[in-house]
């Protein structure tokens, strides 16, 4: 099944010690890509590469899952994120990294189907 312009619906979690951010949006699946926004943040999430992006006007966050390795591009410049994988899983409808960024832990969860 091609996965060209999907629309899809989206159930999402995620989760630190500071806070525990959860919904249910829509999104579209294209050419690999799962993309959709809430709260003002735009998440792509590449299932091929694995890298996940979260942006919005003030800031672009980026994981390299596979590569361990990170950044934050704000206005004054790009910042180096020290990031290490504990668990990765990938399902076809489902994504959970659980990840170490800068020592402090994260949960990130995403499942979605189309509609």
């Amino acid at each position: 099944m091609s996965d060209i312009m999907s629309k899809i619906k989206i159930k999402y979690n995620l989760k630190n010690s500071n806070q525990n951010l959860n919904n249910n949006c829509l999104g579209i699946l294209n050419n690999n890509k799962i993309i959709y926004s809430d709260n003002g943040i735009t998440t792509t999430i590449d299932k091929e590469k694995l890298i996940i992006t979260r942006k919005n006007d003030d800031y672009e966050i980026k994981l390299h899952i596979l590569e361990e390795k990170g950044y934050i591009d704000i206005k004054e410049g790009r910042i180096e994120l020290e990031l290490k994988i504990i668990t990765k899983t990938l399902e076809n409808s489902r994504i959970n990294v659980e990840y170490l960024l800068n020592n402090e832990k994260y949960i990130y969860e995403v499942e979605y189907e189309v509609i």
